[in-house]
């Protein structure tokens, strides 16, 4: 008990309490004493013994406070000898801990004759502090009130720690597991603290992965001082065994600061401190497993000394918030793994199903639930194969459970070759990959992870590049056969047309002849498929209007069959930029193909049009050209099945009994030269489209010139190259009749020889036509560069049995006036020199 009155000048002496004390105690006791009951006498030997025995502390006072007796017990509490208080005032025990209101409340009660019952903090002799449980019994009446008053006290530090140690920690506990992240639980922790010890700041400090120390929460009593000391603090980086949460963590040991605005060096914020008002500091490590963990750092505005069982309560409460923080860090941990993980997974390009041990589905990232058409929250927990249906590409059997597969090997599978995945929609993907064992800590199977990846425009491309293989190693093989039969079919037609020239028109042999060169016209086209397939090969392309050329071939190629063509062109139809022959050809395959989809008979519409862009219903085309004419080939047939389709234009491959499978394969090679495309559209049982689509010319059409026409009337003197001996001896006879002038060569040496020898003479030829390839001789092409150097006024006409020769589609490049494509006639022959005499 603590007062503020002066100090009595005349002390009781010690040992026992003043008789007054006693009287006053005992009461006005009457002489006699009631069977078994304590007389006065006999109570008053007792109570010395027992007060000196009591295990509370008793101390008695009077009525202004001046000590006049304490107990050993007394002593014992308070480390005072009883000569050191007798005469002395309760305040020498103050703690400074309670304020004014607690001691006015105190004595408003104990004047007022009534027992006063509290705890309270004191300091001992040794500057320690303790807490007692107390109370204050007011003894004897005077004139004004009690005379004496009697304290009886208990430490009831322990307990009080003890029970303040208890709520801490199941505070703490509750704390850190409500919180969603460490940040919160040591917030929730430091204000707890802060609370229950009466310290205005606090903060927890983590080591970063840069090995620095940063202030990861804090909490205070908000005012703008320690306001500005956060914000120093929130900025701070500090080293291990710099300032105050820097020690603490290199020692792993607390640390207690009386002062920290006075500590110079060792407090590095001291000067933030100081404008906050702050004074005394301690810290605690968090530590678990021997391992620092975080620093607790706690401040107050007052100066306070080293609270040795203050810092062993924080110390204990860190050391179990240690293992919290370790086991929350380990959850966060895994936490933080799943999301990566997940994102991971939901980031990839493949496509990823996970399932629990029973095969059940449990995730799908994005990719998979596009290529299935589930949705997760749908999937999850739904059998593998109802998700993900997979069936052989070829014999649309459903295909093994890769999943339980994996459930009863334990080992990682590949799916199989030709695995289709059919979406919950129809939509079918080529798909390829593996399925994997997810297995836990102790090794057990705790589900199966599946990554597939939608290998359908691989797999196209593939047959894309298989497709230009077989058209590669064809066109090795037709190029050569095609250039022989060619210059056969040449040396042919040159002495049908010789023999037509010595009959008249109406007679029977005329006639028959001009059947045999309808023949080798029919055989032309069959080399010209076959040239298709060359190597290098490119279309000698040129503006074309359309509308003629499909009309008439589309027409032909019907014909004798049960099918009837309908046209539908658009009005002003753009003309195409296109070699007239080779595309004939595709129109004819096309329709003939539509034909032969219909055995019975059936409509086929055709039709044109031109496609600034294509439209949400049409394949797209190539995208090397702005502006395409697409020409449509629609039949009414049966259609194509969806795994054939992308089979059709396989050179060999074919659908029809007695087909060759080269129709499509010509057409389709035909499109990629003229940098087109064909595709086809087709629904079973809906008939088949294809789409051709050609470049549209930029240029019109030339008109032939009249002066083309009068110069098949000119002769010219003429220097004509070919290795084939027939050939030259034909076209000779032929060129001969018609009044030209003929200089023959074998080879390309033999040619330029010539031309030296007709310049030297002071004149030159009018037209020279060349033969490109001679096998094991100088050519067409490297006899017209050294010609040029000679005349570059030259006029010659390319000629060659490879029609797909890049010379043939560049001749104008290299200096050529004309072509002559082998085999041609002898019509063809006069016209192709009139045409090269009229241009120039």
């Amino acid at each position: 008990m603590e007062d503020t009155t002066e100090r009595a000048t005349q002390p009781q002496a010690a040992g026992a309490p003043p008789p007054e004390v006693w009287a006053a105690a005992l009461g006005a006791a009457s002489p006699g004493t009631g069977e078994g009951k304590l007389g006065p006498d006999l109570l008053a030997s007792l109570l010395p013994e027992i007060v000196a025995r009591l295990p509370e502390a008793l101390m008695i006072t009077r009525r202004d406070g001046t000590i006049v007796f304490v107990n050993p017990a007394f002593e014992h509490m308070t480390g005072y000898a009883e000569g050191d208080v007798v005469g002395a005032h309760p305040r020498l025990l103050r703690s400074g801990w309670q304020g004014p209101a607690f001691y006015k409340a105190m004595w408003d009660t104990i004047l007022g004759g009534k027992v006063f019952r509290g705890e309270l903090v004191n300091r001992r002799k040794d500057g320690t502090l303790y807490i007692e449980a107390m109370s204050i019994t007011p003894i004897g009446d005077g004139p004004d009130g009690p005379q004496y008053f009697a304290c009886v006290a208990q430490d009831v530090t322990q307990r009080r720690r003890a029970h303040e140690r208890l709520r801490l920690l199941e505070a703490a506990t509750r704390a850190i597991g409500e919180a969603s992240d460490l940040a919160t639980a040591y917030t929730s922790v430091i204000e707890l603290v802060c609370q229950l010890t009466g310290w205005n700041y606090g903060e927890a400090w983590e080591l970063t992965g840069s090995e620095t120390l940063r202030c990861a929460a804090s909490w205070f009593s908000h005012d703008d001082l320690l306001e500005d000391f956060h914000s120093v603090s929130a900025r701070l980086k500090l080293k291990p065994g710099v300032g105050l949460p820097g020690r603490v963590w290199a020692t792993a040991a607390p640390e207690w600061n009386e002062d920290v605005t006075e500590t110079g060096g060792n407090f590095v914020r001291g000067e933030a401190a100081r404008r906050a008002g702050l004074k005394a500091g301690f810290g605690v490590p968090i530590v678990s497993d021997g391992e620092v963990l975080a620093v607790l750092a706690f401040f107050a505005r007052s100066r306070r000394q080293d609270e040795t069982e203050l810092a062993s309560l924080v110390s204990t409460l860190g050391t179990s918030l240690g293992t919290l923080v370790r086991r929350r860090r380990a959850e966060q941990a895994l936490t933080r793994e799943r999301n990566r993980l997940e994102v991971t997974l939901r980031s990839i390009a493949d496509g990823v199903i996970t399932t629990d041990a029973e095969g059940l589905v449990e995730m799908l990232n994005p990719v998979a639930e596009e290529l299935t058409g589930w949705p997760e929250h749908e999937a999850r927990g739904q059998g593998l194969l109802d998700v993900f249906h997979i069936v052989n590409e070829h014999t649309r059997e459903v295909c093994e459970n890769p999943v339980d597969r994996v459930i009863s090997s334990g080992q990682p599978v590949e799916l199989a070759n030709h695995t289709v995945l059919v979406a919950r929609h129809g939509k079918e993907h080529v798909i390829g990959d593996s399925a994997a064992p997810i297995r836990g800590d102790s090794g057990e199977m705790a589900g199966v992870v599946l990554v597939f990846r939608d290998e359908t425009a691989n797999k196209r491309l593939e047959r894309e590049l298989q497709r230009a293989n077989k058209l590669e190693s064809l066109g090795v093989l037709a190029g050569g056969i095609a250039h022989d039969f060619n210059n056969a079919l040449t040396g042919i037609i040159a002495h049908i047309g010789l023999a037509k020239l010595d009959l008249p028109d109406e007679t029977e042999t005329h006639q028959m002849l001009s059947e045999a060169e309808q023949a080798c016209r029919r055989a032309t086209s069959l080399t010209r498929q076959l040239l298709t397939f060359s190597r290098g090969g490119a279309p000698i392309r040129k503006p074309v209007p359309l509308e003629q050329l499909v009309r008439e071939t589309a027409t032909f190629a019907v014909t004798g069959s049960a099918s009837r063509c309908a046209f539908d062109f658009e009005p002003g139809l753009a003309m195409a930029e296109i070699d007239e022959g080779q595309i004939g050809q595709v129109i004819h395959n096309l329709v003939l193909n539509a034909s032969q989809a219909m055995p019975d008979g059936g409509l086929i519409t055709v039709s044109a049009r031109t496609a600034e862009a294509p439209t949400a219903h049409d394949p797209p085309p190539p995208p090397e050209h702005r502006r395409y004419v697409r020409i449509s080939v629609r039949d009414t047939g049966p259609g194509v099945p969806a795994e054939l389709a992308d089979r059709l234009f396989d050179p060999y491959f074919t659908t029809k009994e007695r087909g060759s499978g080269l129709g499509l394969a010509v057409a389709y090679a035909v499109a990629q030269n003229h940098d087109g495309k064909l595709v086809v559209e087709s629904r079973p049982g809906e008939g088949a489209t294809f789409h051709l689509y050609l470049p549209a010319a930029e240029t019109e059409a030339e008109v032939t010139s009249d002066r083309g026409q009068s110069a098949r009337s000119r002769t010219a003197d003429i220097l004509f190259m070919d290795d084939e001996e027939t050939i030259r001896r034909g076209m000779s006879e032929v060129l001969t009749r018609l009044g030209h002038s003929i200089t023959l060569a074998a080879d390309g040496e033999e040619a330029v020889r010539l031309y030296q020898q007709r310049l030297a003479s002071g004149r030159k030829f009018d037209v020279v036509i060349l033969d490109l390839t001679v096998p094991g001789g100088v050519g067409g092409y490297e006899a017209m560069a050294r010609l040029r150097q000679l005349d570059p006024g030259i006029r010659a006409i390319a000629s060659s049995g490879y029609s797909d020769n890049p010379v043939m589609a560049r001749a104008a490049e290299l200096g050529f006036a004309g072509i002559l494509p082998k085999p041609y006639t002898p019509s063809e022959l006069s016209d192709a020199i009139a045409r090269v005499l009229g241009g120039g």
